[in-house]
Formats: C-alpha cells, sequence, structure tokens
C-alpha cells in the first residue's frame, strides 16, 4: 500500500522552470506530466511527449524542466514497499489517451483532502496496476509502431547514413535502453543487426549492377575500411564479396539461359 505523503493536481510553471534535485526525495515521486518536458535520467538526455508517466525512487536524482513553453504536472509523494511497481521507476512511459491519468489524479486529490488515506492509496494502486499492465503488454509495444516502420524505412532507403543509438533514440524521444527494447521486439531484430544488414543488401545489388571494386561498394555502403567490409559481408553471406558477384552472377546468366 502507498502512503501519500503530499500531490498537486495541474501545478503549472513558467518556460525557465527546472528541477535539480542531485538526491532525491526520500519517497518516491510520481509524476504525470502534462506538457513536454526534458528529463536527464542516468546522465541522458530524454524530451517526453504530454501524457508522460513517470516514477521516480526514492533517493534517485531528479533533473527535468520544461521544453520550449510553461511546464505542467501532477505530482504525488508516497512512501512504499520498496520493490512494489519498482518495474515502473526510472523511465518515462507514454501514456496518451489509453488510461484517464487526470480523472484518477483528481480523485485520488479528493480523497486525499478529506482525510481518506485509504481510498487515495487504493486509487493510486489502481493507476499504477493499469501502468504496468501497459507497459507489459504488446500494446505498449506497438506505441511507436508507426514511427519504427518509418525509421525502418529510412534505414533501408539510406542505409549508408551514420546513425547511432543515441540519435534515433532522441528522434523517437525515448531512452537509448527503451529504444532498442521496442526495436528488437517489434522487428525481431537488433537495430544495429538492421543496419548491418541493410548495408549488406545495398552492397549485393551494387555487386550485381555495377563493375565497382569491393572497397568502392564498401565505401559507398558506409564501410571505411574494406576489410571490414569484406569480412562483415563474408559473415552475412558465406562468401567474400567478389567471389559472391562471381557466383549469383553466374547463377542468373544461366536461369536466363534455362527460361529461353
Amino acid at each position: 500500500m502507498f502512503t501519500i505523503r503530499r500531490m498537486g493536481c495541474d501545478d503549472g510553471h513558467y518556460s525557465n522552470f527546472k528541477i535539480n534535485r542531485p538526491q532525491g526525495y526520500d519517497c518516491r515521486l510520481i509524476l504525470y506530466i502534462k506538457t513536454k518536458a526534458r528529463f536527464v535520467i542516468n546522465g541522458e538526455e530524454i524530451l517526453t511527449q504530454p501524457k508522460t508517466f513517470i516514477m521516480f525512487e526514492k533517493f534517485s536524482p531528479h533533473y527535468y524542466s520544461a521544453l520550449n513553453d510553461k511546464y505542467v504536472n501532477d505530482w504525488i509523494q508516497a512512501d512504499c514497499a520498496a520493490d512494489q511497481y519498482g518495474e515502473l521507476c526510472g523511465r518515462p512511459i507514454l501514456i496518451g489517451d489509453r488510461i484517464n491519468i487526470e480523472a484518477y489524479m483528481h480523485l485520488i486529490g479528493d480523497a486525499f483532502i478529506r482525510g481518506v488515506p485509504k481510498a487515495a492509496s487504493m486509487l493510486l494502486d489502481a493507476i499504477l496496476t493499469e501502468i504496468a499492465e501497459i507497459s507489459k503488454s504488446t500494446v505498449n509495444k506497438g506505441l511507436h509502431c508507426r514511427e519504427l516502420i518509418e525509421l525502418r524505412k529510412e534505414i533501408y532507403s539510406d542505409p549508408c547514413k551514420s546513425r547511432s543509438i543515441k540519435s534515433m533514440a532522441k528522434q523517437l524521444h525515448i531512452s537509448e535502453a527503451y529504444f532498442q527494447e521496442l526495436y528488437k521486439n517489434t522487428f525481431n531484430v537488433s537495430v544495429g543487426a538492421d543496419i548491418i544488414a541493410a548495408r549488406i543488401d545495398a552492397a549485393k545489388a551494387m555487386l550485381l549492377d555495377s563493375d565497382l571494386s569491393a572497397a568502392e561498394i564498401g565505401y559507398r555502403c558506409g564501410y571505411s575500411n574494406p576489410e571490414c567490409f569484406s569480412k562483415q559481408f563474408s559473415k552475412f553471406t558465406g562468401l567474400p564479396p567478389i567471389k559472391w558477384r562471381v557466383k549469383n552472377k553466374k547463377m542468373i546468366m544461366k536461369i536466363s539461359c534455362n527460361s529461353r
């Protein structure tokens, strides 16, 4: 059970709003952010969208601020068992319209003000139960599905472009670890392996459609080191680039002759 110490609803601040608490609180801090915001978690900057939930474990640092405009949130400071909903701590979860958190918060606030702590605690538990289900469900994995699909299209349409986990996660406004988890769960392949696969596919097309050297093709596919390209290509296809070209061009010619 949770014991609520303090709380507030619809707290608004100007665009220069900034929180810097290196030691956090000696209790959990629960936020429901209603505007865009900037968080720093484990040294990583994360930009969050409106209708985002985050819960901080006690004594964990709080670093967050407004993003370009005013900052508005609902907040709760509460005591609880150390392991209760611990899996939700330390990562922003975009709720969107799937749970009416605002309605819950106002009901909790009403019970808290009227001095009915048990009712307030039960309502808070209900919120966190729903959020925990969302964070584990395939629905949450599909939350960024459209953005992930568009990102994957970009990777395969321009495989030579230099990309980092940090920049791609920032593009989706989520943490690097969460981005990698979502990508793997959505496409059943890690983002790093998918980028390599896209580059190898592009290299195959160039090997068949041009007489460029393996080194030049590797360079055009984002490899500055020809040996690294050849090694990675061999790992994926079983053959070095030029041997793969010879084998597959012969196969194409054979198929073409047999079809006449």
